[in-house]
């Protein structure tokens, strides 16, 4: 049961039963695409959750080439847990956007900041979440507009 987990990342066992993330499970596909392959749950700090269910499409983290220097690797693995869940909340946000632009964008705006504070949450810091947070909130403009 999630009720007791505290903050932090989960992965889904063979059981179904929630156990401490210890690597996310992709399968790459065409391209940069990856494919999850074991659930990802995210418990945030009030207790939230956010879930990356097997099966979702996932580009990691989104950045340019040109950034991979300084922000590292889209599917670097100390952040994938938060690329992967944020991938699923934006995911959702487009398809309500779609049918309601108002709560579209409010779901965006709650899906980067769980981003945010879940990069902090491993380890990053609050430079590194900064940046992150003004790019996907850039994303969400382009993606949304």
């Amino acid at each position: 049961m999630t009720d007791q987990l505290p903050q932090g990342y989960y992965e889904a066992d063979d059981a179904g039963a929630w156990q401490p993330l210890k690597q996310v499970q992709l399968a790459h596909v065409i391209g940069d695409g990856a494919v999850v392959l074991r659930s990802v749950l995210y418990i945030d700090a009030a207790g939230g959750q956010h879930l990356a269910p097997v099966g979702l499409a996932t580009d990691g983290g989104s950045k340019p080439k040109l950034s991979w220097a300084v922000f590292g690797h889209p599917y670097d693995p100390h952040y994938l847990p938060a690329y992967v869940v944020h991938d699923a909340g934006c995911e959702a946000a487009l398809r309500v956007f779609q049918m309601d632009q108002a709560r579209g964008l409010e779901l965006r705006l709650h899906a980067d900041r769980t981003f945010r504070e879940g990069v902090l949450h491993l380890g990053a810091s609050r430079w590194r979440a900064a940046s992150y947070y003004r790019a996907v909130r850039c994303g969400a403009w382009w993606a949304m507009r």
